[in-house]
This record gives structure tokens, C-alpha cells and sequence, in this order.
């Protein structure tokens, strides 16, 4: 995926993107209680079928914390050393839908009902917008560490005060992004059920999205071939070879 690295660790601040971090955390936990949101079919051209389940996102991204933090050689390397935080702590995870799930959910199994994930955005859908948001407010925090001249315990305290006001402030955010309109729900049931041309779906994307401002998305249809269209339709595809 785009803006995705391995991330890096020095000392206490950890920003590696593993399994089983040398801090003992393991953001994959953060999946336990989703395995009723399902799994979707994915056809490659092997012929294989591989199923995808939900994902797991960093709240505050690998590559945003590695580049503006752990990697920034312009940060004093014992503040940042003594700084004991870690991206795979799951107060820094949220479990997301991929929009495939809700595919499944309303045009393949054709259910009336909100799906368990309901009001959450999509993973991936306003990735690269919502990394860059994240990233602006953690180069802030690298900028401000660097240029803070009190002794190497005070500066450590306020990198780590900063790095969880931060986090805490964009996981709440984030979730509440699929709230917008209708709701995730309300605005797909809609579009589904609407005539063509309708106004009132004009905006059904937003609470798909990640990004503050989400990149406008036509509802997907048989009539297109990119897109989500296009993401419908393999999906169809997979699913007949089940």
C-alpha cells in the first residue's frame, strides 16, 4: 500500500511494523470481536481464491510517526530513545471494514439490516488523505522537540504527552467519520434504492471515507468499469466461483 514502510525502532519509542513488536504488543489483537463482520473472496490470476478479512490501522501511521519522529536525526537520539511509546499499542488501533464486506453485506447476501461494522469508514478508501493529516500534526511535534532546549527528562515527558494527545485525538476522529450523512448504513441503503440522477445521493461517499474531505466516489454500477464498479464486479466474479 502507498506510504507504507517497515517503520523503525531506537530505544523505548518503537515505530515497527510487526506482529509481535520487542515491545510485547500485538496490534493484531485489535481484530478480536470481528469475525462476525466476515470475510470476501478475492479471484487473482493464479486462479487461487484467498479470502480478506477487516484490517487492522495504525491510528497514527508507520510511515508518519517513522519519518517525523524515530527516523528525524534532527530530534536529540537520547530524547527519542527514552520516549517509551509504541505505534502497536492498541491505543493506537482501530479495527476498520473493507468496502468489498460492504458489497457482500447489501448487494450480494442482499441483507435490509446494518451490517455489525456499520458507521466506520473504509480502510484504504482516504488513506493517503488521512495519513497526510496525521503526518502534518506529528512534523508540528517533530519540529517542536527539536527546538525544545529544556533538559533531556522534560523534553522526553512532552514528546510522550504529545505523541498520546495526538493519538487520542485522532482515533475518536476517525471513527466518527463514518457518521457523516446518514451514516454508513443510512447513505448506502439510500443509493442503493434511489432513482438515478437522485440529489439526495450525491454525497453517499462521505462516511465511506477515512479523509477529512473525502474524494467524491460514484456510486458503484454495472454502467461503469472503474472504481468501485469495478470492485463490484470482480467481487461478483469471485463470489460465483465459491
Amino acid at each position: 500500500m502507498a506510504g507504507h514502510t517497515e517503520g523503525a525502532k531506537k530505544g523505548l519509542f518503537c515505530s515497527l511494523r510487526t506482529e509481535e513488536c520487542p515491545c510485547g504488543n500485538k496490534y493484531r489483537d485489535i481484530m478480536s470481536g470481528t469475525e462476525s463482520w466476515g470475510k470476501y473472496p478475492q479471484k487473482h490470476r493464479t486462479l487461487l481464491m484467498v479470502e480478506r478479512s477487516p484490517e487492522a490501522h495504525h491510528v497514527l501511521p508507520v510511515a508518519s510517526v517513522t519519518g517525523n519522529i524515530t527516523a528525524n536525526d534532527k530530534i536529540g537520539e537520547e530524547v527519542i530513545k527514552n520516549t517509551e511509546w509504541c505505534v502497536n499499542d492498541l491505543k493506537n488501533m482501530i479495527a476498520l471494514p473493507l468496502f468489498e464486506m460492504t458489497f457482500v453485506h447489501y448487494l450480494i447476501k442482499s441483507k435490509a439490516s446494518p451490517p455489525d461494522f456499520v458507521d466506520l469508514p473504509m480502510h484504504n478508501y482516504g488513506h493517503a488523505a488521512f495519513q497526510k493529516e496525521v503526518g502534518t500534526k506529528l512534523k508540528q511535534i517533530g519540529v517542536d522537540t527539536q527546538q525544545n532546549t529544556k533538559a533531556h527528562e522534560d523534553v522526553t515527558a512532552e514528546l510522550l504527552a504529545a505523541m498520546n494527545t495526538v493519538r487520542d485525538q485522532f482515533k475518536p476522529t476517525l471513527a466518527a467519520r463514518g457518521t457523516r450523512g446518514k451514516g454508513t448504513h443510512g447513505e448506502f441503503v439510500n443509493a442503493m434504492n434511489a432513482d438515478s440522477g437522485d440529489a439526495s445521493t450525491e454525497e453517499w461517499y462521505l462516511p465511506f471515507s477515512m479523509a477529512a474531505t473525502p474524494s467524491r466516489r460514484p456510486f458503484p454500477s454495472s454502467a461503469r468499469k472503474g472504481g468501485l464498479s469495478k470492485k463490484l464486479a470482480d467481487l461478483r466474479e469471485a463470489w460465483s466461483l465459491m
